[in-house]
């Protein structure tokens, strides 16, 4: 693996983070890709409680 793909893999977003960045968007929340995982999770814990956010399966 060259330097720069495992540079990649290394500081790519978590597991995690992609499934909290896909509550995200089907919530529609905005700045979602700016976010990081801690501002992931808080941002689709508000879109839950705000009552119009979509059920998630």
């Amino acid at each position: 693996m060259s330097k720069r793909t495992r540079r990649a893999v290394e500081t790519g977003p978590t597991a995690a983070q992609r499934h909290l960045y896909e509550q995200a968007r089907r919530r529609s929340v905005p700045g979602r890709s700016t976010m990081s995982e801690d501002q992931l999770g808080a941002a689709v814990a508000r879109a839950n409680t705000r009552g119009d956010a979509l059920p998630c399966n």
